[in-house]
Formats: C-alpha cells, structure tokens, sequence
C-alpha cells in the first residue's frame, strides 16, 4: 500500500530528501526511481518514433528481463509480492504507446495467435495466473490488481491477448456460424451495399408497381441499414441521456419483479408495461425501418417480424442455455445484434441476473440499501470511458467469427478460465478477494465487444457442452448458497446482521460476540455471508451494465 500511493517528483530530489516522511525504508529510493521511470515515459512519448522505440526496447531487456523477471519468478511469497507490487506501480507510470507495448509485451507475450489449454509459451504470464489462484492472499490480491491495472492501459494487445483471441472463432456458440475473413472489411462492403441499393432506389419511380421491392426483401435491406447506421456511428452521452439513465432506475427496480416465465404471445401487452422511454425507442426503430425499406415495408409489416422474432425464440428463450429450436431465432445474431432483437429481450437478459439470487438469500431490501441508481449511473460512466479508449481499435459492432480464430474445441483463455474459477470459489474467499475479483469481471464485462459482450452478458447464449460462461457459473453459485440457506435455520437473521456490520450499523462480530455467546454459533460462517452480499451487489452491477450497454446500442441509430 506505501509503494502504490507513491507519485513520481522527479527534479526535486533535495527537496525529497528533506521533507519526505521515511513511513518505510528506502522510500526515498522508490520515489526517485519512479521519477526516473515517468522521465523516461514523457521523454519517449516526445521524441523521435525511432528513438523511442529504441530507448523502450532497451528499458524491455536492461531493467524488464534483467532485473524484474527474477523477481517476479521467484518463489518466495514475500519476494513476489514486492515484485507484484513494484512492477504494477511501475505500470501505472507508464502512458507512452512504445513503453506501454514494451511492458505488455513483458507480462503477455507477443503472441497474438490463439491460446491453447495448458500453453507454456509465456512462463510469466502462466506464473501469474497461477498466483491469482495461491494459498496466500497477500499474493492473490497482488496479482488481481496487476491484472486490473493492465486493463486500465489504452492498449489493444491487453484485450486481444487476455480475453479475445479465443472469442473471434465463436467456438462456443452451439452450431456452425458463418465465417468473415476479416471483420472491418465485412463491415465496409455492407455500407457500400446499403448506398448502393439506397442510390437504386432513388432512381425508381414511385408510381411504377413493376418496380416496388418485395416486403421479406425489403425487410431483410432494412436489418442491414440499420446495422451499417450502427457501425458508422458513435456512442453519444450527454446530460439528456444521463437523465434518462437515471430515470430507468424506478424501472429497473420493478424488472426483478417481472416473471420470467411470461410467453412471448403476450408480447403486446407486455410492451404495453414497458417504460416511456423503450416505447420511444420502438417508434423510432420502426420510423427508421419505413424510411429505409421503402413504400412496400411499412410499419405494420416491422412490427409483424418483430412477433416473428420473438415466437420463433420462446423456445431456446425461455430457458438460459437452452439451444435454440427454430431456424428464424439460430439465424440471428445472438445478444444485442439486432436493435429489434434487443429492445424485446433486454429485461428478460436484465431479470435473469437480478433474479439469480431467491428473495431469502437477499438483505438489501431489508436495509433500504438498493441503490440500483447508483449502478447504473457508475455503469453508464464507465462504459462511456471504455467506448472513448476502444473507439480506435476498428472493433466490429455485432458479433464476427474470424477463420483465423476457429478452433475444435472450445477454450476460453487462461484469464477468463481463471476469473470463473475464482468465481466459483466465491464463497470460500475473503470479502477483499471478492471485491476485487467481481470488480475486475465488471471491467470486463464493460468491454465494448460484441462477442465478449454476448459470452458474458447474455444468458439465453446457445453454447456447446462443457462450455463454462459467466451466467452458468453465477448458477452453480447460487444452487449451493440455495443448498447452505435449506440446512441453516438461522441464515436469513445472519445474513442481514452481516450486512450491518459491513455497513457499519451494527458493532463488530467480535464485539458482538462478548455479549452474546450463542453469535459464536451464528457466524462461524461470517466469510459466507459476506460473500453471499456480494453477489447479490454483483448481480444488480451485471444488470445495469447490460441495460446500460442495450441504451447506448439503440440511441445510436
């Protein structure tokens, strides 16, 4: 914690000298050493392309490789944790793209190619993925932050290497899905296929019956417009949207509420119950869909494919996981793809998380501590951050499978394997691990990539046997914590106790504790309980980033 408060003062080492409070041995050192470190980054960001390159390269083999890399190897749990902690300092000084590469490079590798299970190709990165899972706790919390500062760098190789590459294939979609060559490209000759067909249209005669389009033809053109208008525009977040946002949390309150079980047949009266502003959302997609389809698709026409749509899915819909039975719903994009498809599933994809937990195993309600608004405010921040340092990175908007990044079998990566892991885990660690590593798996999940987006947020995903996701993990959680609340007669009483004492309401377990001896037999099982907490915090967070990100993927048209 000393070493990571520390701020680089280079050019004032007298004055360092003098009035520094020595709170360690050889803080003195660490701040001039990281001085010279943000010296080096500012003097590589300004000079020559070449001379940075070559001045980063050299920092990689002198001070990355000589000096670093032992210590990082090390077995001693004292040794790798000062390492742990030096180098993720180190990697928060460093804001040059050349240095940057360098240091990314160092801890992943340069291999951009996929990752296969049990790769020993990069001995640092395995070393540290394994830490994340270690018997200390110093050292798994180290580790994890390292991990959550790299994904705080404006670097594409970051997100390419630890959560992509093994996406691209769309391996664990059940059944085939069509391969692009390359995504942008893709994305590029669409555009020019809608100017070209909308330049058609302009010359043909209204009046003209010979030449009116065919409505499934049409309907099929207006799909595509409206993906290309999505690709071609970026996000926007104004105090207007941030109101609206706001707004939705009533709205999102009342979603948990929402059976999950309702038949798409009552589609119409369920969107009848849908808030003012998804209702705005469905008169302009369908007014977008009549101007860009032409006199033959009119709204009525829209709305008829819209109810197609969700008939078709009821079955694979109705049941997260459940493969998809009908060829309409396994032809479409899965997740948020199709704005259509979006606006008549969001709150079936944001009741799935906020519904995970039973109403007895949830004790904000009892301490007014909902704060669903404070959620989705953070998640729309958050996500416009995200969107503003990915913007650069030509990433597809809906999902793409790349040939290059097919695979037989499908494996997740090293990373996401890893934070499953942990989740699984969740009620045997600590509430600090649990903070953190829930706080790292919503950074992720805020990533702007349609396939990362639809692996993760997206619990109706038809995925192939044996393929872990994060909403089938939450599952596997929450069937034991339902396990543990059926064999403890006290769990409810205990688990409101340990939200306020986390809370700070009520005194300390272990004040309690003097006064009250059979609290010895109540919260052995305190860790449970608070981690109990936080996925119930996790889910509300899951379910306003999935809003947040199915709001800022329809205002874009």
């Amino acid at each position: 914690e000393n070493v990571e408060s520390l701020e680089a003062k280079w050019g004032f080492d007298d004055i360092i000298a003098r009035n520094e409070n020595q709170s360690f041995v050889g803080k003195c050192q660490v701040i001039s050493f990281l001085s010279w470190l943000d010296y080096c980054d500012q003097l590589i960001a300004l000079a020559n392309p070449h001379v940075g390159e070559a001045l980063a390269l050299e920092i990689h083999k002198t001070f990355l490789t000589g000096q670093l890399l032992p210590q990082l190897m090390q077995l001693s749990e004292c040794g790798s944790i000062v390492a742990t902690t030096y180098i993720t300092r180190c990697l928060r000084t460093v804001c040059s793209p050349a240095l940057l590469r360098e240091f990314c490079y160092f801890l992943l590798g340069n291999d951009r190619t996929l990752e296969l299970k049990n790769n020993q190709a990069h001995p640092l990165k395995k070393r540290l993925l394994e830490r994340c899972n270690h018997l200390s706790e110093e050292v798994c919390i180290a580790t994890l932050k390292l991990f959550d500062t790299l994904l705080q760098k404006e670097d594409e190789h970051i997100f390419h290497c630890l959560l992509l590459r093994n996406l691209l294939g769309r391996n664990y979609l059940q059944g085939p899905a069509p391969v692009e060559e390359n995504s942008l490209a893709t994305t590029v000759v669409n555009k020019k296929v809608v100017n070209s067909h909308e330049h058609e249209k302009s010359n043909i005669p209204p009046d003209n019956p010979e030449n009116h389009t065919d409505v499934s033809e049409s309907n099929t053109f207006a799909s595509g417009s409206i993906i290309s208008s999505e690709s071609d525009q970026p996000a926007r977040s104004s105090p207007k949207e941030l109101k609206e946002i706001a707004s939705t949390a009533q709205q999102l309150n009342s979603i948990k509420y929402i059976n999950s079980q309702s038949a798409p047949d009552n589609s119409n009266s369920s969107a009848e119950n849908t808030s003012n502003f998804d209702n705005h959302q469905a008169q302009d997609l369908s007014s977008h869909n009549e101007q860009t389809s032409g006199a033959s698709c009119t709204v009525s026409t829209c709305r008829d494919n819209d109810e197609i749509i969700s008939q078709s899915s009821e079955s694979s819909l109705s049941t997260p996981g459940h493969s998809p039975s009908s060829s309409v719903s396994s032809s479409l994009p899965s997740g948020f793809a199709s704005p259509i498809f979006v606006r008549s599933e969001v709150h079936k994809v944001v009741n799935c998380f906020l519904s995970l937990l039973p109403e007895e195993a949830k004790s904000s309600y009892q301490t007014s501590d909902s704060a669903y608004d404070m959620y989705l405010r953070d998640a729309h921040k958050q996500f416009a951050i995200q969107e503003t340092v990915c913007k650069d990175w030509a990433w597809p908007k809906r999902p793409v499978v790349l040939a290059e990044y097919v695979m037989e079998v499908f494996y997740e990566g090293s990373f996401l394997h890893m934070l499953f892991d942990k989740l699984l885990h969740l009620l045997d660690q600590s509430y600090s691990v649990n903070l953190l590593l829930t706080a790292l798996i919503a950074k992720v999940a805020l990533i702007p990539h349609p396939n990362l987006h639809e692996f993760l947020l997206d619990p109706f995903l038809p995925t192939v046997d044996g393929t872990q996701t994060l909403y089938s993990v939450l599952i596997k959680v929450t069937n034991e914590i339902k396990h543990h609340q059926k064999s403890d007669s006290t769990f409810c009483q205990k688990l409101l106790l340990a939200r306020k004492q986390l809370l700070g309401v009520v005194p300390t377990i272990h004040s309690l504790r003097s006064y009250h001896s059979k609290l010895d037999i109540w919260f052995e099982d305190q860790s449970r309980m608070e981690a109990i907490i936080v996925l119930e915090e996790f889910c509300k967070e899951l379910s306003a980033i999935a809003f947040v990100k199915h709001h800022a993927a329809v205002t874009r048209f």
